[in-house]
């Protein structure tokens, strides 16, 4: 077991960002040592700020701020369900059609399939074309949820919007059109408070169903959970970030 955890260190170490780290502290070694205590303490504070990015226990704190006091409940009551589109894997083959839901866009969907069966609900469906493709989100977890077993009537497509803002905007007219005064909203549960903020400002209020929490039930950390790792540098960024921006939105509106 102590082998294979010095294994998984090393392999960290030396992949990316790792490896990257290691470089830039022995950068600021080789600039201390030549007098250049500046350049030294410019590469220092630039080797902290990406090492922290890349480790779990930092990450983990700023999840457990976004997904704090979400819960959730099997048999929420509203009277349509709202998944958010969560990106997908273009050219990727499948057993029906070329594109797949990502990761956290998949767990979206089967939580958005097991609330439909609980509730019977109808499902609104979003997301468009994040990149020149034929294929949009919502088409894709449309697929999805039909071959789950989901009736095609009880899906509604949203297929135009390509933020959390937007699907916000649009998923409104669906609202209204079809007269649902609660909607469920699906979402991974570390975007959920970002996206409630969202829908609020186009006076939307929203059942949240998270899915996929991060640091609800974890506790303690291994040695290899503070050696960056190769991952998506930290994704809390884009949600404080944009929770900030939807506050500021809200306020001026």
């Amino acid at each position: 077991m102590f082998s294979i955890n010095i294994i998984k260190i090393l392999t960290q170490i030396l992949l990316p960002p790792g490896i990257f780290l290691l470089l830039l502290l022995l950068t600021s070694y080789y600039f201390y040592k030549n007098g250049w205590k500046k350049a030294s303490i410019i590469n220092l504070s630039i080797s902290l700020l990406i090492y922290l990015s890349f480790i779990e226990p930092f990450q983990d704190y700023f999840y457990r701020i976004l997904e704090k006091d979400l819960s959730l409940n099997a048999r929420p009551e509203g009277d349509v369900i709202v998944v958010l589109g969560g990106g997908v894997y273009e050219n990727s083959p499948d057993l029906t059609g070329n594109t797949v839901p990502s990761d956290e866009a998949l767990a979206r969907i089967v939580l958005a399939y097991r609330l439909y069966k609980n509730l019977h609900l109808p499902i609104i469906v979003t997301g468009g074309k994040l990149t020149e493709t034929d294929v949009t989100e919502a088409e894709v977890s449309k697929r999805f949820l039909v071959e789950f077993g989901v009736s095609d009537k009880d899906i509604i497509i949203e297929d135009k919007s390509r933020t959390t803002k937007e699907n916000a905007m649009l998923t409104r007219e669906i609202l209204k059109k079809h007269n649902f005064k609660r909607p469920i909203l699906v979402t991974t549960a570390y975007h959920m408070k970002r996206a409630i903020l969202c829908f609020r400002l186009y006076n939307i209020d929203v059942i949240p169903a998270p899915c996929s929490f991060k640091t609800i039930n974890k506790t303690g950390y291994k040695v290899f959970n503070y050696i960056p790792g190769p991952a998506n540098p930290f994704p809390p960024l884009k949600e404080i970030l944009g929770i900030l921006y939807m506050k500021i939105l809200l306020l001026i509106s």
